[in-house]
C-alpha cells in the first residue's frame, strides 16, 4: 500500500491580546523576550508605537499588538512580552503582547479566509482564522508583511549620518551636541545651534492666541525670546522643567524648555545610526539615534522643532523674525 502524502501544515505562534488569540508564522519571530523595564519614549510617536529599546545591541522599536489590532490599551502593571519579528526593511520590531500562548502545529486546511462579511470589521493584518478543537478555539492569523508594511517607510539616513570616519588627523571624526532630559529620556541638539542655556525664568508672559507649544515669552538681555514647551512639542507628559536652551536656525530664534541640560556629549561617528525607517515611530524631530555605555540619546534637530504654527507663533512674539522653519 502507498504511503499517505503528508497533510500540509502550518507553524505558528500564538499570543494573547485583550482576551484574544492571535497567531504569527513561527519563521516570522526571532524570540520573545521580557518587556524591558526601560523603554525610550519617542517624542510625538503616532499610532501603535510605544517607544525603543536595545536588545543584544538591536535597536527595537516596540509597537503596540492591542493598538495595531484595534484594542483597548492594557492596564497600569498588566503583562507583557515582546515578539521579536524576524526582517523587515524598517529595523528590528518588537511586536507587544499581552503574553505568549503556545506554539500549533495546524492544519493548512483550517486556516480560512476572513469572512467576506468580516473583512472591513476586522484589522487589515488579519489574513485568516483557525479553527480549533471543533471551532470552540478560534485564532486569528496575522500575516507579517502587511504588519511590517504599516511601519515601514520612513526617513532614511540624516545628512551626514554614516559609518564612523577619520579626520584629517587621523582622528576618530567626533560631533558634539548639548545632552538634555525630558523626564526619563536623553536628548541631543547640535552644539553649533546653541547659543546659551539659562536657568527658567520664574514667569513667562503668555502669548495671547498662540499653540500650545509656544509657553510663553520672557526678556533675555534685552531681547524678546519665546520659549518652546519641549514636553507639549514632543507629546510627552508634562514635567518638572528647570533649564532653557537658547536655539537659533536661520533668522529664528527661541528658547526651548527643558527638565535639565546634563553635559556636552562629544559622540564618536561610530556611535551614530539614523532613527530607524519606521514612519510611524519616528518623526522628522528626530533625525539620528545615539547608543552610548547602554544608553540611548535620541538626536535632534533645531530646525525640525518648529513647525509652521510655531514659526506663526514666533514672528507674532517677536515681530520682524521671519515665519516658519527655515
Amino acid at each position: 500500500a502507498e504511503a499517505a502524502a503528508p497533510v500540509p501544515r502550518r507553524t505558528l505562534v500564538s499570543f494573547e491580546s485583550d482576551g484574544e488569540e492571535y497567531a504569527l508564522p513561527v519563521a516570522a519571530v526571532a524570540e520573545i523576550v521580557a518587556l524591558p523595564a526601560e523603554v525610550s519614549r519617542v517624542p510625538q510617536a503616532r499610532g501603535p508605537v510605544l517607544g525603543m529599546v536595545t536588545l543584544r545591541g538591536r535597536l527595537v522599536t516596540l509597537l503596540s499588538a492591542r493598538a495595531l489590532l484595534g484594542l483597548p490599551p492594557a492596564g497600569p502593571g498588566a503583562p507583557a512580552k515582546v515578539l521579536v519579528l524576524a526582517g523587515g526593511d524598517g529595523g528590528a520590531v518588537g511586536l507587544v503582547v499581552d503574553r505568549p500562548r503556545s506554539i500549533l502545529a495546524v492544519e493548512e486546511a483550517l486556516v480560512e479566509p476572513v469572512p467576506a462579511l468580516l473583512e472591513r470589521a476586522v484589522s487589515g493584518e488579519i489574513a485568516g482564522i483557525c479553527r480549533l478543537e471543533g471551532g470552540r478555539r478560534l485564532v486569528s492569523v496575522i500575516d507579517p508583511a502587511r504588519l511590517l508594511a504599516r511601519s515601514s517607510g520612513g526617513p532614511g539616513p540624516a545628512p551626514g549620518a554614516g559609518e564612523a570616519g577619520m579626520d584629517a588627523g587621523g582622528e576618530v571624526a567626533r560631533e558634539e551636541f548639548v545632552g538634555f532630559r525630558l523626564g526619563r529620556g536623553e536628548y541631543g541638539i547640535p552644539v553649533a545651534a546653541v547659543e546659551e542655556v539659562v536657568r527658567l525664568p520664574d514667569t513667562l508672559l503668555p502669548v495671547p492666541m498662540a499653540p500650545p507649544t509656544l509657553a510663553g515669552v520672557f526678556t533675555l538681555r534685552g531681547e524678546v525670546l519665546p520659549v518652546m514647551d519641549a514636553h507639549r512639542r514632543f507629546g510627552l507628559p508634562p514635567g518638572a522643567a528647570r533649564h532653557v536652551v537658547v536655539l537659533r536656525s536661520g533668522d529664528l530664534r527661541f528658547g526651548l524648555r527643558v527638565d535639565a541640560v546634563t553635559s556636552v556629549l562629544k559622540l564618536p561617528a561610530d556611535a551614530i545610526e539614523p532613527a530607524p525607517g519606521l514612519a510611524m515611530a519616528v518623526p522628522p524631530l528626530v533625525s539620528r539615534i545615539a547608543r552610548l555605555d547602554g544608553r540611548m540619546v535620541l538626536l535632534l534637530e533645531a530646525g525640525r522643532l518648529v513647525g509652521p504654527e510655531e514659526g506663526e507663533a514666533l514672528a507674532a512674539a517677536v515681530p520682524g523674525t521671519a515665519g516658519g522653519a527655515p
